[in-house]
């Protein structure tokens, strides 16, 4: 069992040190708690394979569950995306940051422990100065599915996820408790589709020169995760 250190961060650049602290871990191949826009993550190195499969013992997660990697800007995106196609780079202008995961052909950098074994990878930029801060200071990449037990709820508060991770991480970093508990929503873009958003489909679709948003596009990605409340 870990030690789990808590932390609170309310202050940026007075509170520098214990945001280098937490990217050190990350690198290092822990795990941290941290905020979001949404609800808390839990992260690891999305370019490790060890430490994204140690997120799945953490939350007792299906292996074959893909992760999300949460990325501070465009650049952090680029570490992972073998491409970013025209459609992709308008959906990040007009969404990031905020909760819209994007999905895009991966690089070979990118372990099969991240993806589940896709060719694909999820990418997200999360609405949240303290997150982004984080994950500037991590400089890589950070898997984040949620920081709960699978099947319990997304935590959206620090009691939430100390209930779940406490000696199952590193460092949990606290902050400002997250707006809203609905998860991230996924935009598939590798083949020229978008799933449902919790981002308007009339707002998607002014993205592209037409809409995108298929019933058939609904369907593959229903088939492929859960509603956008599920919980894992």
């Amino acid at each position: 069992m870990k030690q789990t250190k808590l932390v609170e961060i309310t202050d940026i650049e007075k509170q520098k040190a214990i945001l280098e602290e937490a990217g050190q871990i990350i690198r290092d191949g822990g795990l941290v708690v941290f905020p979001t826009e949404t609800v808390y993550g839990i992260g690891a190195n999305g370019l490790d394979a060890d430490a994204c499969r140690s997120i799945y013992v953490a939350k007792g997660r299906p292996s074959d569950n893909p992760l999300i990697l949460t990325v501070p800007d465009e650049e952090g995106a680029r570490q992972a995306a073998a491409v970013i196609p025209p459609t992709a780079q308008k959906l990040m202008d007009r969404f990031w940051p905020g909760p819209l995961t994007i999905v895009l052909p991966r690089k070979p950098i990118v372990p099969d422990a991240a993806t589940g074994g896709l060719d694909t990878v999820a990418l997200r930029c999360p609405d949240h100065d303290i997150c982004r801060a984080f994950l500037r200071c991590a400089g890589v990449p950070v898997a984040g599915p949620s920081a709960n037990l699978s099947t319990r709820p997304s935590p959206t508060t620090a009691e939430e996820v100390m209930h779940d991770m406490d000696g199952r991480v590193d460092m949990s970093s606290t902050a400002v408790p997250a707006t809203s508990a609905s998860n991230r929503r996924l935009s598939n873009v590798t083949a020229t589709t978008a799933s449902p958003s919790c981002v308007p489909a009339a707002s998607l679709s002014r993205c592209f020169r037409k809409s995108y948003l298929t019933s058939s596009s609904i369907r593959r990605w229903s088939r492929a995760r859960a509603s956008p409340r599920r919980r894992a």
